[in-house]
Order: C-alpha cells, then structure tokens, then sequence
C-alpha cells in the first residue's frame, strides 16, 4: 500500500470512529466506547481533567439516557 493510500485508510478509520462515537448505544456503552478511545483519552472540563474510566459510563447505563455529573 502507498503512503498516500495507508494515510487515507488511517484518516477514514479515524473518521468512522468518531461517527461511531455519535450513537447512543455506543456512548452509553462502556465497552463499546472504550474499544473506540485510547486507554490515555482525557477530557478537560472546566479546568480539571478526567481519566478514560471517569468519563465512561457505567455498564448498565441506558441508551439515550445521559449520565449526569
């Protein structure tokens, strides 16, 4: 494969990833979206930061429902 071509699969894989991320099952799934992000994955909020199992929700969250912290 060229580098020009390998560089669009990563791009199109990346892609699909964040789209995956779109959908309620997947966000509300911990084990799906874990699959999805890097285990190093933070998110800033308001001045702090959160490690991965922080942000993730919990195993028996519903779909479309939003955990709030």
């Amino acid at each position: 494969m060229s580098r020009i071509s390998q560089q669009t699969a990563d791009v199109n894989a990346a892609i699909d990833a964040e789209l995956q991320l779109l959908d309620p099952a997947v966000r509300t799934s911990r084990a799906l979206a874990a699959r999805l992000l890097d285990p190093k994955f933070a998110v800033a909020q308001a001045g702090r930061g959160d490690r991965l199992a922080d942000v993730l929700p919990p195993g028996h969250a519903r779909p479309g429902r939003r955990r709030v912290t």
